[in-house]
């Protein structure tokens, strides 16, 4: 070959294609010449290809197989883009409609539905007639058929996507909604005589869930009975559990008693918990960081060289408060030593 055939911009292409079909070493000869895909024997000579083809259109444009299951022959190939590609594969879903054939993919752009909702109605069973004419259904009009539109109609009047559709729930058309600028809102008809409550409070409300006539009649810091709640929303009507607390002969619950102590309800809750006799717990006074104890008990801990924590050990396993003073401690099983004259 000369340098003239090296150097063309075709000569990659064609060189691919023998190798994709007569090469067992290529990584692509099980999609090709694997299954039986071959090159005409014209095609052999690269000369013969190159007129047959043509200049390439474009540097995105490569040889595709108009019948992806025939080989590589004049009648058979064309030049096509990787998207036109992409549409003619063997995966592809070929629909017949009004006698003209296209993929699923162009029927979807063209009756401007999605792709994937296209194929789910087909795969429930809808006629292809029926699948392709049915245009969505969704309230807000052309705009909203395609994201991507949507998203180019937002850009251009400068506001951002939830804006364009909040302004159509609050019952704008399409045209009103992408001419207001950013942050502006439309009154109502008829809202400065009728309206009760500000704009901001009227569309708070739409929002929720209100009619028009309610938000715009209803005066500030009142709501229709039926709409106490947001929506999805119910109070529980399950009684508070009140825990009650006896002492002294007398039963409160535990939030008065903590009231009458001086103390918070979660502190009372909490020595209560950790099994604290009653009395302690009702006149305990905080010693920074160890256990609450009653002065009196605390002074008895000192002289008899004992820790709180050993103290109140002791008396959930059963001792009385005699017992637990009296009994000497184990040094070898505490990590403390007591000092003498303490």
């Amino acid at each position: 070959m000369t340098n003239e055939t090296l150097n063309h911009p075709l000569f990659s292409i064609w060189l691919g294609i023998l190798s994709r079909c007569n090469l067992p070493s290529h990584p692509a000869f099980k999609h090709y010449g694997g299954r039986g895909i071959t090159v005409a024997p014209e095609w052999m000579t690269f000369a013969t290809f190159a007129d047959d083809m043509g200049p390439r259109p474009s540097p995105q444009h490569s040889v595709e197989r108009e019948d992806v299951n025939a080989g590589y022959s004049k009648d058979n190939c064309q030049w096509a883009t990787t998207t036109e590609q992409g549409r003619n594969t063997r995966r592809t879903r070929w629909l017949t409609h009004d006698g003209e054939t296209l993929s699923l993919a162009e029927w979807a752009e063209r009756c401007g539905v999605n792709a994937s909702t296209l194929s789910t109605r087909l795969q429930r069973g809808w006629p292809v007639d029926v699948a392709i004419a049915t245009a969505t259904d969704r309230p807000m009009g052309l705009a909203r058929v395609l994201t991507r539109q949507t998203d180019r109609l937002c850009a251009d009047a400068g506001i951002s996507r939830s804006t364009f559709y909040g302004r159509l729930r609050a019952g704008m058309t399409e045209q009103e909604a992408l001419a207001l600028p950013p942050c502006a809102k439309r009154p109502p008809d008829g809202f400065e005589s009728l309206s009760k409550v500000t704009l901001g409070t009227y569309y708070a409300r739409l929002r929720w869930g209100w009619t028009k006539d309610e938000a715009l009649q209803t005066p500030a810091r009142e709501k229709p009975l039926r709409l106490q709640t947001k929506p999805g929303r119910q109070k529980s009507q399950r009684p508070r559990h009140v825990r009650l607390v006896t002492y002294q002969g007398e039963t409160l619950p535990v939030t008065e008693w903590a009231r009458r102590v001086g103390l918070s309800p979660a502190t009372l809750i909490a020595r209560l918990n950790a099994g604290t006799p009653i009395d302690v717990a009702m006149t305990a006074v905080p010693q920074y960081g160890k256990r609450l104890c009653r002065p009196s008990v605390m002074e008895q801990l000192r002289e008899a060289g004992m820790k709180p924590g050993t103290y109140y050990a002791r008396l959930k396993i059963g001792m009385t408060p005699e017992q637990a003073l009296s009994t000497p401690v184990d040094r070898h099983r505490h990590s403390f030593r007591l000092k003498a004259g303490e």
